[in-house]
């Protein structure tokens, strides 16, 4: 696998898909990551924000997903599980996708923070 020189992100999957199908057949390992993420609200530290993150690489170019879903108050509600539905929704999408093509999804993030750039 090639290390990652630089960084493509998106916002929404739907831009995200449409890129990594411009280049399908050149996925290294044919491998797609992705994961839900919780950080702390902005604004209020102990609301806690839901995304979802996923990654593949192209020729040394990390293309990126980071799709904030909505906030998590700590207690089942309504709008909690609307926000936990379309979180899992947007996985979903990316399961199909790459079902479709042939490439195998694993959990986790792809962090080219931390590479010796000497290797």
């Amino acid at each position: 696998m090639k290390k990652p020189i630089f960084k493509v992100h998106f916002h929404h999957v739907d831009e995200f898909l449409q890129e990594l199908k411009k280049d399908v057949d050149r996925i290294d390992g044919k491998i797609v990551r992705t994961t839900h993420r919780e950080k702390s609200a902005p604004i209020t530290p102990n609301i806690k924000q839901l995304a979802i993150s996923a990654g593949a690489v192209i020729d040394g170019y990390l293309i990126e997903l980071n799709e904030v879903v909505g906030d998590l108050w700590g207690h089942r509600s309504e709008n909690e599980d609307a926000v936990i539905a379309k979180a899992d929704e947007i996985i979903k999408r990316i399961e199909e996708f790459c079902l479709v093509n042939d490439l195998e999804i694993r959990t986790g993030i792809f962090d080219i923070s931390q590479l010796d750039e000497s290797a």
